[in-house]
């Protein structure tokens, strides 16, 4: 049967297409959304009946997707084990039904091997499709013998990691590295008694998060700031994709230098997690499918919001709930964020803004004045709109996500409009950033390493290397002014 809508279930394969990723606005993603959903829902139901309809779905889809021999046999075998367990756990009204339906299963199981080895040939055939069905039958399974939440866990870590595969390709690796390096070190935070080498665990964590960031999204700017500068032709490449080809064998990894997506996100995310343990405000995840769950959660995972793992962990381990009232505003909160995302964002930017930056002298300065401020709302739209979405389907899977944006262009001032815009992030440098470096008060040796770091952005920026001298001069005569006049120091 070759249908159209059969092209729907490309979105679960397990190809890479740069030209398709799993956007907010694509139509492959809400196709992802509805399925992650539909076994999402299915894990609340009781253990028959999730059993059965995975048992009958895979028997269905084997033949409709003629899809292979191995499949049926797994989806009959599921449904016997599944018998079994409602037999020992239902009702006794029902347990006859149960053992009637378990005759029913094992009878078809050999009824179609019967047929299979007399009519026909008994075939494997294993496309994407199985894979997943795979997986949910492990889930299910799992479901029987685990308590509920390390399942949920374990099932949002495996489909929010296969969505960012579908959106960064092998950059997915540097992800679970991330993980696994940042699970352990909040343990061995939490585990350790002396004060010293916790501060060398953190340290640590704060150097491996900070360097990942750094380098995958500043070399190109450092390396082309350097060049201009000094004359030189260095050319940034991916180290880890080299390392991963000499191990591996050539062209196994790009060696070109990719941003990847959402970096910024999940490496903020695992610096709060390590932090928030260091300074004893959360104990360590009891698992660590639960710190997997909360960095690569897929809603926020790209686009954000940043995600506290104070605010976010406590809600891993609560029932799913979702009343009418919050279904209709979660629905309300994604329409709004996609309104703002297509209908303003896009809208503006394709015939309004891009036609004045291509061409600016076609037109007049007015209308570039125009562009400009109408690039304002496309910034706020893309930010806001894709905030609101990922807020929105949190809801509807039981989350709840703080809100990002506040109708910052409502703000009376520019220091309230910092407070409305990007609150995440706001928020998150102050408490990580700038409270750590001395803040309002005066600073220590992080606020000292921090002015230096500053400074030689500006001189990158710039390229202005001039600067230094300027930086040591004032420096040396502040010296000189509290040495002199010791009031000056709180001027």
């Amino acid at each position: 049967m070759n249908w159209d809508f059969l092209k729907a279930f490309d979105v679960f394969s397990f190809h890479f297409n740069e030209a398709s990723p799993l956007s907010f606005t694509a139509v492959a993603f809400w196709i992802f959304f509805l399925g992650v959903m539909i076994c999402y829902t299915a894990l609340e139901f009781n253990k028959f009946i999730r059993v059965g309809l995975f048992a009958v779905s895979t028997a269905l889809v084997s033949i409709f997707f003629k899809n292979g021999d191995f499949m049926v046999f797994f989806g009959l075998i599921v449904a016997g084990y599944g018998l079994i367990q409602s037999i020992q756990s239902v009702d006794k009204r029902y347990r006859i039904a149960g053992i009637i339906g378990l005759i029913l299963a094992l009878g078809a199981t050999c009824m179609y091997v019967l047929y299979k080895a007399k009519f026909g040939r008994i075939y494997f055939k294993i496309n994407p499709l199985d894979v997943w069905l795979l997986f949910i039958a492990l889930i299910f399974m799992l479901s029987m013998f685990k308590k509920k939440y390390l399942v949920r866990s374990v099932f949002l870590t495996g489909v929010s990691i296969f969505f960012y595969f579908k959106s960064a390709d092998t950059m997915v690796l540097l992800l679970i590295a991330s993980l696994i390096i940042n699970y352990f070190l909040g343990r061995a935070i939490y585990k350790t008694p002396t004060q010293i080498v916790r501060k060398w665990y953190i340290a640590l964590s704060a150097v491996i998060n900070l360097l990942i960031l750094g380098y995958f999204k500043y070399a190109y700017f450092f390396t082309e700031s350097f060049n201009t500068m000094f004359g030189t032709g260095f050319v940034p490449t991916n180290a880890f994709a080299e390392f991963g080809n000499w191990l591996f064998g050539e062209e196994t990894f790009v060696t070109k230098l990719i941003l990847p997506v959402g970096v910024s996100f999940f490496t903020f995310q695992s610096i709060s997690y390590v932090v928030d343990i260091y300074r004893n405000e959360i104990k360590p995840v009891r698992n660590f499918f639960d710190y997997t769950f909360f960095v690569t959660y897929f809603p926020q995972l790209v686009a954000g919001p940043i995600v506290r793992a104070r605010d976010f962990i406590p809600q891993i381990y609560l029932p799913f709930s979702l009343t009418k009232e919050q279904y209709s505003a979660a629905v309300i909160i994604i329409v709004t964020g996609l309104l703002k995302k297509v209908v303003l964002a896009d809208f503006i930017a394709v015939h309004f803004i891009d036609l004045v930056a291509d061409a600016p002298q076609s037109y007049p300065g007015f209308m570039s004045v125009l562009a400009m401020w109408g690039y304002s709302l496309q910034i706020y739209g893309d930010f806001a709109g894709y905030t609101d979405i990922a807020i929105g389907l949190s809801a509807l899977m039981g989350f709840t996500l703080l809100k990002n944006f506040d109708s910052p262009y409502k703000a009376r001032n520019v220091a309230e409009f910092w407070r409305r815009w990007h609150k995440s992030l706001g928020s998150w440098l102050r408490d990580y950033l700038y409270i750590p470096l001395g803040g309002n008060k005066s600073g220590g040796i992080g606020t000292l390493i921090a002015t230096i770091v500053i400074l030689f952005f500006l001189i990158f920026i710039t390229g202005w290397y001039e600067l230094i001298y300027i930086y040591l001069g004032v420096t040396g005569l502040y010296l000189i002014l509290i040495t002199l006049i010791p009031k000056t120091r709180s001027f």
